[in-house]
């Protein structure tokens, strides 16, 4: 145990290496893509409003409630920032603590195959790309992984469940993922499932066994639905279960790749740890007997798969609770010098090469100067609203607005696009008036009544008074009407990054 002690505080430290200084959603969550870590941008937001506003039962976004997922992770982000103060490294320190755990975990896992096994298999872990730079951002993602790996080593602990300690631990993690990313969290649960069902011939666990810890996995993650449910039931419903499960999560109305399901995830798989990949594929061909619990190990493959399947829409991240058991498997039957010496060149050339898909980057992957201009602005103007145009920054420069402790007054986001191709979802954010148009925003005070009746519906009225969430997001349908709103709203102020260009003070802009 001291070992595997070491070994997470080791991981912590290469982990958080660079982290302060790489800004949010700088990290490509996808490196075959070229996507970035968006959803980071809007998790701090969140995290950060509770630590500055309270607020903790629930999210919100910029001034709207925010139940597309779960609280763990903006109650543990949020914690940090109120503990030791709003930063980078506080709001990603939930991600590095569940990452530094997931590879002690690994190590402890192996360790009872040799000390060998069990360095090698943290090794291939802490290593892997995907898995290096995801448990540096603060996503729910890696707190998935962790919680998943907890719970199955339990199982592999404890395969008949016999300890009622074992059972509880098992709910507890399970709940705990459930509240971190919903119907992901059931990962664990479906492993167990198909665990139970691999071994019906022989040293089956008995049902009773499974049923009670399904009961209390349900009891633990319960309470905060159903309080969402009792007291935001419109909201709840609309957002979480019709958009966010429903309509994103099982159906995908868009994906970022025209590729099928196995091929998205087959191709970032290889590009990112190719090694991994492979070492795993021969350890299982050539000595799956050396890996323990290799039936665990089958059902959490088994189970990852199914969940990668299930999932409509399809994203790299979602491969993360999938890299340790992969790393067991292919340690498990790492022996002789030559080996030992091919892994040892495979991690040096990942240190020494960050620049590929494969490599390990300490530094942020990329860098936006948008939130640099912006954050200058913001610390010298204060008392005004700020208009981003045609945003590049991932939503990085809500988290300077006031709601999250930030200098900014309000800001607001200004896309040029057709209304017509907008995607319709349950939760209609512009019925609501949460998104409309530069001419309805032009016209507000006559629109006013129509967004309220809207807001009213969804029991969320009472955001709107001071004008949140009103026009959050506005929609022109040409740089016409871009230049018709600065010129008739010449009390905010404007920022186009695309063209370096300041809108700023009473004088409005020349016409176009």
């Amino acid at each position: 145990m001291r070992l595997a002690a070491a070994v997470f505080l080791i991981a912590f430290i290469i982990l958080s290496i660079g982290v302060s200084a790489n800004g949010l959603a700088s990290a490509y969550i996808d490196p075959a893509g070229k996507l970035l870590a968006q959803d980071e941008a809007t998790y701090a937001h969140s995290s950060l409003r509770m630590a500055q506003q309270g607020g903790w039962l629930t999210p919100h976004f910029l001034g709207r409630f925010a139940l597309y997922k779960p609280p763990l992770l903006y109650w543990l982000s949020g914690a940090a920032a109120r503990i030791i103060g709003p930063s980078n490294f506080a709001l990603r320190l939930p991600a590095l603590l569940a990452g530094a755990l997931s590879v002690a975990l690994v190590f402890l896992w192996l360790s009872h195959v040799s000390l060998l096994s069990a360095i090698a298999g943290a090794t291939l872990l802490l290593t892997s790309h995907l898995f290096f730079v995801l448990d540096r951002v603060a996503l729910m993602d890696p707190l998935l992984c962790c919680l998943t790996t907890a719970a199955l080593y339990l199982l592999y602990r404890d395969h008949r469940l016999d300890r009622w300690r074992t059972r509880l631990g098992f709910a507890a993690l399970v709940a705990a993922a459930i509240l971190t990313k919903s119907i992901a969290g059931f990962i664990a649960p479906l492993a167990l499932l198909i665990f139970y069902l691999r071994t019906l011939r022989s040293g089956r666990i008995p049902f009773s066994r499974i049923f009670q810890t399904g009961v209390c996995s349900l009891a633990f993650a319960a309470p905060w639905f159903l309080y969402q449910w009792l007291v935001h039931p419109k909201w709840f419903v609309a957002e979480f279960i019709l958009t966010e499960t429903l309509a994103w999560g099982l159906a995908a109305p868009t994906q970022t790749s025209a590729e099928n399901g196995f091929q998205f995830y087959a191709t970032r798989l290889w590009a990112t740890d190719p090694a991994l990949l492979i070492a795993a594929a021969v350890a299982l061909l050539t000595a799956p007997r050396r890996t323990p619990g290799l039936l665990v190990i089958e059902a959490w493959c088994a189970a990852m798969l199914i969940a990668l399947s299930a999932f409509g829409y399809h994203s790299a991240a979602y491969l993360l609770p999938l890299l340790p058991p992969l790393a067991i498997l292919a340690a498990g039957a790492i022996r002789g010098r030559l080996v030992i010496a091919t892994l040892a060149l495979v991690v040096l050339a990942k240190l020494c090469l960050p620049q590929f898909s494969w490599g390990i980057p300490f530094a942020a992957e990329t860098s936006d100067p948008t939130l640099a201009e912006v954050a200058n602005y913001a610390n010298k103007h204060h008392g005004r609203e700020l208009v981003i145009i045609e945003p590049q920054d991932q939503f990085v420069s809500a988290t300077l607005a006031a709601e999250c402790g930030g200098p900014l007054l309000r800001i607001r986001y200004l896309y040029i696009d057709n209304p017509v191709t907008r995607i319709s979802l349950p939760l209609n954010f512009a019925e609501m008036g949460i998104s409309m148009t530069v001419r309805e925003f032009l016209a507000l005070r006559a629109n006013l009544p129509r967004f309220m009746r809207e807001l009213r519906k969804m029991d969320v009225e009472h955001l709107a008074p001071n004008g949140e969430p009103l026009g959050t997001v506005l929609h022109a349908a040409s740089e016409a009407e871009v230049q018709q709103l600065i010129r008739e709203q010449p009390e905010m102020d404007y920022y186009w990054p695309a063209r370096a260009k300041w809108f700023t003070g009473p004088e409005p802009p020349p016409k176009p």
